[in-house]
């Protein structure tokens, strides 16, 4: 599998679109894997897609069944998945996806994971190498880039808790986004450059970019002074949502500032987490904010899992929490959202979801029991790995 040349790649960038060519966004699990299993039935020439979680249930054999069957089409398929997020992937659905023809690696797993893979053993000792080196980086990103051209992005992971047919009304609150235009292009490059083990390739962010990805050192900087940038500008609002809150200093200063200034600031957050010591270290940083005139909710209805940024009229989806492992630590990639109606749609969802949600006061925050407060602060000072 090769991975396109940079100079192949920038003569698409040089003059970029203000818009995609299209975008159709998705805030329900069974509408999106629809689409994106749809997507893949009609592929021609290529499907290259990566996640976190791929884990056993109805949507993971409906998607393995397309993944196969398009291989046998004679479309290239190439399927990378964390497997520390997926502990059971290979013996679940790996060697069966390789054994039909389609490209499969682990982008992170277990050395003893080695084991069950056809590749060759000088290839197997340097990947022994490298998961021990690189153990703490994980690919969090969930896409899917289709025919070159179309790509799905979002937070959704390949697991049925998204799904309202097997889980009803717990499945989980995401948000995805269907896109085509030219930057699709620089995607599929990053998630084969991941496939091949290559984080160094394409290092480079065009200046008017709608998709931010973080895979070297260059784009996780300029992903990451773009994003705090937008936030020390706002004027109106700063409205975030995030499963797990664990900010990197710089942005919990500038919420903090903004919300000083007058700027409306907001961040709703989920009251049960699936990773219930999250919110418990989420709480180490609820003081401050309340204190400078930030609003925090806790959405009780059911699991927000999506990650949204409002920030004056510039809207951002996709795989990034508002936590150090985003920020310092794994592979995310994030989507403008241009359309307008996408966008009043989002903000008519967050204020919705502001509504269903409790606020979290002061007061509320001085009935913490004792122990969860203790089990906070040392949280706190491990929050580089949270």
């Amino acid at each position: 599998m090769e991975i396109p040349k940079r100079s192949n790649i920038l003569p698409w960038l040089k003059e970029l679109p203000d818009s995609w060519d299209q975008e159709v966004l998705f805030t329900e699990g069974d509408d999106y894997f629809a689409d994106l299993i749809n997507g893949i039935r009609t592929a021609k020439d290529s499907v290259e897609l990566e996640t976190y979680i791929f884990e056993r249930g109805k949507l993971a054999h409906r998607l393995v069944d397309q993944l196969i069957d398009a291989a046998h089409r004679g479309v290239k398929v190439s399927v990378l998945v964390d497997g520390i997020g997926s502990p059971g992937f290979w013996s679940d659905f790996g060697s069966r996806l390789q054994q039909s023809g389609v490209n499969v690696r682990l982008f992170r797993a277990w050395p003893w994971h080695l084991k069950w893979m056809q590749v060759s053993w000088a290839w197997k000792a340097w990947e022994f190498f490298r998961r021990w080196l690189w153990i703490n980086r994980g690919n969090h990103r969930k896409t899917c880039v289709v025919d070159q051209i179309t790509a799905w992005v979002g937070s959704y992971n390949i697991s049925d808790v998204h799904l309202r047919e097997v889980v009803g009304q717990q499945a989980w609150i995401d948000v995805g986004v269907r896109i085509k235009g030219p930057e699709v292009r620089r995607l599929r490059t990053a998630i084969l450059a991941a496939f091949q083990g290559n984080l160094l390739q394409s290092p480079f962010q065009p200046k008017k970019s709608l998709l931010f990805l973080n895979s070297s050192l260059i784009l996780r900087k300029t992903a990451q002074h773009h994003q705090i940038r937008r936030l020390r500008r706002a004027q109106r609002r700063i409205w975030l949502q995030t499963p797990y809150f664990a900010p990197v200093p710089s942005i919990y200063r500038a919420m903090i500032k903004k919300a000083k200034q007058g700027v409306d600031v907001r961040l709703i957050v989920p009251a049960d987490s699936d990773v219930p010591l999250m919110r418990i270290l989420s709480f180490s940083f609820y003081y401050k904010l309340l204190t400078s005139g930030v609003r925090i909710f806790e959405y009780r209805p059911g699991f927000i899992h999506q990650k949204v940024s409002h920030i004056d009229g510039w809207v951002l989806v996709g795989s990034s929490n508002l936590n150090h492992r985003s920020f310092l630590h794994d592979l995310e990639v994030d989507v403008v959202i241009q359309n307008e109606k996408n966008k009043r749609f989002l903000e008519e969802k967050f204020l919705r979801e502001e509504y269903e949600s409790q606020e979290v006061t002061l007061e509320s925050l001085d009935l913490l029991p004792w122990h969860k407060r203790i089990i906070s602060r040392i949280l706190f000072y491990l929050r580089y790995w949270a």
